[in-house]
């Protein structure tokens, strides 16, 4: 998501590039307004000392909607993308920081710790279909500890780079019953131990 987060940048910084603000309605010092920027933004919604405090923000690309501080997006917000995809919780600086959920435009949904734009700390990312999840702990939009289940198919845990296993872990194949418990590289296994049958079941919740 760091393309759409170079986004929210581009239309947040511009707010700090101009002085020729237009208050087309109501009071936009103190009070509720509506104000046009000449970079191309429509704010509506509730000002203080000049400075918007919260309310809805509309541009070609995208639409924010939630608390402001410095004419920032910073405490609970909501931003759409022009392909659809959201991210709704909180903000800080302009980038999702703390507690959300993203909803990205492939129809995987990400719900988490997010960190200066990625998801970064526990969270969960689920498919469109609701068949297949990772859960655990996330670095930088990486998932790299926890566990991989596709519903019918196959469960993993342990450690992740790129989505594949990578160092310790366990793999079960739910279609032909068999486990390995060892060291993966890059979703291979390596060394360990490989079983004809399975230790436990898992299926997605």
């Amino acid at each position: 998501m760091k393309w759409q987060i170079l986004l929210l940048f581009l239309f947040f910084g511009q707010i700090h590039v101009t002085a020729q603000d237009e208050c087309l309605s109501g009071n936009c010092e103190n009070g509720y307004g509506k104000l046009k920027c000449e970079c191309g933004y429509i704010f509506e919604g509730q000002f203080k000392g000049g400075k918007k405090v919260s309310g809805k923000m509309i541009k070609e690309n995208l639409v924010y909607e939630g608390d402001f501080k410095n004419d920032m997006a910073h405490g609970k917000g909501k931003i759409t993308f022009a392909d659809s995809s959201w991210y709704r919780g909180d903000f800080a600086f302009s980038q999702p920081d703390g507690v959300g959920e993203y909803h990205l435009a492939s129809g995987d949904v990400y719900k988490g710790e997010m960190k200066a734009g990625n998801f970064h700390g526990e969270g969960i990312r689920t498919n469109a279909q609701q068949t297949e999840y990772y859960r655990g702990k996330f670095v930088e939009d990486d998932f790299v500890k926890g566990v991989h289940s596709i519903q019918n198919q196959l469960y993993e845990a342990g450690s992740f780079r790129n989505k594949e296993l990578h160092g310790y872990g366990i793999r079960q194949n739910l279609a032909d019953s068999t486990t390995q418990i060892g060291i993966f590289k890059r979703g291979n296994f390596k060394d360990g131990e490989e079983f004809e049958f399975l230790f436990f079941r898992k299926s997605i919740k």
